[in-house]
């Protein structure tokens, strides 16, 4: 399994330019979404438009994903870097699957950027007692140059 590269969203580019987004500072989460979502970098723009699409609470996937942690932005000459901790959620009592993934700013419900778990594309498994691990790239979620 390959997934694609984070994919930002076209409100969530504005957000950080407007500075409505605080990455450093706001809430930041990864949440999983099923294969009934189809991903609209340009129209999707908020949280309350695709979480319909959220997988369902159980299994160790918790509604709303997954809050990042160590989250930093590193800034080194002409370029800054969005990097947190790995997400990870442990299947315990059934399995998780999804085929997306997307941050989001849960203050202000600001879609940031997603990715497709398996570029095939097809869903992805983790299952009961194994974990879903999303292997950030050592660029980070996204970097802005």
């Amino acid at each position: 399994m390959a997934a694609s590269p984070w994919y930002m969203f076209t409100n969530g580019k504005k957000a950080l330019i407007d500075g409505t987004l605080d990455l450093d500072n706001d809430a930041i989460k990864c949440a999983l979404l099923a294969s009934t979502w189809t991903p609209n970098a340009t129209t999707n723009s908020l949280w309350s438009e695709i979480s319909a699409n959220e997988i369902a609470e159980a299994n160790g996937y918790a509604a709303g994903g997954l809050l990042l942690t160590s989250k930093q932005v590193i800034i080194s000459g002409s370029f800054a870097v969005f990097k947190a901790t790995n997400p990870i959620w442990l299947a315990s009592g059934g399995p998780i699957t999804a085929r997306y993934a997307a941050l989001y700013d849960s203050g202000s419900g600001a879609l940031i950027c997603y990715c497709i778990l398996d570029t095939t594309p097809a869903d992805v498994t983790a299952a009961d007692g194994t974990a879903l691990l999303i292997q950030v790239s050592a660029n980070g979620f996204f970097y802005l140059s």
